[in-house]
């Protein structure tokens, strides 16, 4: 029998995990220094969690990727294909929580959709949300983290905008009524073009004359944008509160009054970044304001809310040629010496060291110090010992010195 992995999955090489780590640990930082707190949720949701209107919807295109499964008591059962779904879920479950509520969440998700370049069936995403509140403030302030967490991956990229209002405007000024369906053929905008979004407005049942309006107002730069319709004007007027806020963290967007983003739950701005000149052409990351979804899963009440999600996995193939063979900062060589007191000496002062094995010569020791990078390697015997030094050979330039402990130490910063 010949095993293999699931379609739409990858297993993860350590060398790669190294990298993936270090981007949860760098966007976690960014959370945490906006005061976000973490919450874990669960994988395996009930299936009316994920297809209650105010969630995936049913008849949605997110809903048709959603897996589902039973329990052995018949119990109707599914995989999340989202975290927001089940942040919903959580403050449903626990409505003493302190409003504003800001929570940042790291998990698995899963979708039964298409497949490319970084694009998986099973991903990570690594979320953030500001619940309890209507200020366009709180949509500045993600929209900022996420632009400090693409920076301080080194990630070049470009963040999009629009307004959930501007379309509905857009729709009503078009005599349109079914705005979910208007607004699914407009996303995909980028995709098909003009005459494509045309065609699938009409095959959704709105009228040659109505596709054509909503076709010519999407097209329309955003400083000439006009709206009769009272949601469209709202929505240009938050839209450029939004942009003027990010101002003031030095952020720059960019306005695509095409963008809506698949899900139906999004009711004011919307988000998306995309890496430029990379091979990876989706969004790595992207979210927008959902005042509705919270508080009808609480019971019709009205609880605003707006949040930002980080795509691991994009990410990941994006700094994937960034990957890193060890952990480790130095390979600790005994010659003739037990090495295993010495070793956690150095590590109790912050050394990330391993300790080589057995009794090998030591070019064998250097030759697999260069195969997992490794910075430098500590090589002690009976001198060392007596002198109380340690001889270090740095794997990059080839030099050899011997140094203190307090010298080591200051190698590893």
């Amino acid at each position: 029998m010949k095993f293999m992995k699931a379609k739409g999955v990858r297993d993860v090489d350590p060398q790669v995990k190294v990298v993936k780590n270090q981007i949860f640990s760098m966007i976690t930082q960014i959370f945490e220094s906006h005061g976000l707190l973490p919450l874990e949720t669960p994988v395996l949701e009930r299936w009316e969690t994920l297809s209650a209107k105010y969630g995936a919807g049913e008849g949605t295109d997110v809903l048709k990727e959603t897996f589902k499964l039973h329990d052995q008591g018949e119990r109707d059962l599914g995989l999340r294909f989202e975290l927001t779904t089940s942040l919903a879920r959580y403050l449903a479950e626990n409505p003493q929580t302190k409003m504003p509520f800001k929570r940042y969440e790291m998990g698995r998700v899963f979708r039964d959709g298409p497949i490319k370049p970084g694009r998986y069936r099973e991903f990570w995403q690594c979320d953030a949300d500001i619940i309890g509140t209507s200020s366009l403030q709180a949509d500045a302030e993600l929209i900022a983290i996420l632009h400090k967490g693409l920076d301080m991956l080194g990630i070049k990229h470009v963040i999009k905008v629009n307004n959930r209002k501007i379309l509905t405007g857009i729709c009503e000024d078009a005599n349109v009524t079914n705005t979910h369906d208007a607004i699914i053929a407009i996303d995909k905008f980028d995709k098909i073009g003009a005459d494509g979004v045309r065609k699938e407005l009409e095959e959704r049942g709105i009228t040659a004359k109505a596709a054509e309006v909503i076709v010519t107002k999407i097209q329309a730069p955003f400083d000439k944008l006009e709206f009769t319709s009272e949601t469209g004007k709202l929505g240009i007027e938050e839209l450029n509160n939004v942009i003027e806020l990010c101002e003031l963290y030095n952020v720059t967007v960019h306005i695509e009054t095409t963008l809506a983003r698949g899900q139906a739950y999004y009711t004011g701005t919307v988000i998306e970044a995309f890496a430029v000149d990379s091979h990876i052409t989706s969004s790595i990351a992207g979210g927008g304001r959902y005042d509705n979804m919270i508080g009808d899963y609480m019971g019709n009440k009205q609880v605003p809310a707006v949040g930002i999600s980080f795509g691991a996995e994009p990410i990941l193939d994006i700094l994937s040629a960034n990957t890193v063979s060890s952990v480790a900062d130095f390979l600790f060589v005994p010659m003739k010496i037990e090495g295993a007191p010495i070793v956690e000496t150095l590590r109790k002062q912050g050394l990330k060291v391993e300790l080589g094995y057995g009794k090998k010569g030591l070019s064998k020791y250097l030759d697999y110090a260069n195969a997992l990078n490794i910075p430098y390697v500590i090589i002690h015997g009976q001198k060392e010992v007596e002198s109380g030094l340690f001889t270090v050979k740095n794997m990059e330039t080839g030099e050899q010195s011997n140094v203190t402990m307090e010298q080591l130490c200051k190698l590893n910063n």
